[in-house]
C-alpha cells in the first residue's frame, strides 16, 4: 500500500489531515481525563461518610466492649454502644457504595467522553485512508506493467465523471479503442491525479 501522494501538495494535505486527526484524538483524551477526573470529585463526600463511618463503628465497638465487661449490667450497657456501631457501619458501607458508584460514573462518561468524539471522527478517516493506500499501491504496480498508460486510460473510462471524460475528447472511448496517443495518455493522467500518483516519463512508464 502506499499511504501518501507523490504530488507535494497533496502528499502536504494528507499530512496535514493525519496531523489533524491525531491532534483531535489528544484533545478527546484530554477531554475524557478532564471529565473522570471532575466527577471523581464528588467522591470525598463519600470517602468522609466511610471514614466517620469506620470511626463511629470502631469506637463504639470498643465502648461496647467495655461497657460489656461491667458486672451484671454490662449486657444492658453494651446494648447502646452496639447499636451505635451498627449505624457507623452502614455509614462506613455506605460511603464505600457512593465512592464506587461515582468512580463507575467517572470512568463511563470520561470514556464516552473521548471515546464517541473520536470514533465519529477517526473511523471515516481510517477508511479513506486504508482505501486511499490501497488504490494507489495498486496505482504504482500497474506502473510496472507492459503497458501502464492502456490500462490507467481504461480504469479512467470507468471511474472518471463524464464532465472529466468530455474535456479530454468529445469521444473518449472511440479515440482510446483507435489508440489515439494524446488521448489515451490524457485519460491515463486524470487517474494518475485522481491518486495524486506521478506519472510515468514515457507511454511506456520509463
Amino acid at each position: 500500500m502506499a499511504p501518501y501522494a507523490d504530488q507535494p501538495a497533496r502528499r502536504a494535505r494528507q499530512i496535514l489531515g493525519d496531523a489533524t486527526v491525531a491532534a483531535w484524538l489528544v484533545i478527546c483524551i484530554l477531554a475524557g481525563r478532564t471529565v473522570h477526573t471532575a466527577i471523581l470529585a464528588a467522591q470525598e463526600p463519600g470517602r468522609r461518610l466511610a471514614d466517620v463511618g469506620a470511626s463511629v463503628a470502631a469506637n463504639m465497638a470498643e465502648a461496647g466492649r467495655q461497657a460489656g465487661s461491667i458486672p451484671l449490667l454490662g449486657e444492658r450497657l453494651g446494648l447502646p454502644f452496639e447499636a451505635v456501631a451498627g449505624a457507623g457501619a452502614q455509614a462506613r458501607d455506605a460511603g464505600d457504595q457512593l465512592v464506587r458508584v461515582v468512580g463507575d460514573i467517572a470512568f463511563t462518561l470520561g470514556v464516552v467522553v473521548a471515546v464517541v468524539p473520536a470514533l465519529l471522527v477517526v473511523v471515516p478517516w481510517l477508511v479513506l485512508r486504508v482505501r486511499y493506500a490501497r488504490e494507489a499501491g495498486a496505482l504504482r504496480a500497474m506502473l510496472a506493467s507492459a503497458e501502464p498508460i492502456d490500462l490507467l486510460a481504461l480504469r479512467a473510462l470507468a471511474g472518471q465523471p463524464l464532465r472529466r471524460l468530455a474535456a479530454v475528447s468529445a469521444s473518449p472511448v472511440r479515440d482510446w479503442r483507435a489508440g489515439t496517443p494524446a488521448v489515451v495518455r490524457a485519460l491515463a493522467e486524470l487517474e494518475l491525479d485522481r491518486w495524486g500518483v506521478r506519472a510515468p516519463r514515457s507511454p511506456g512508464g520509463s
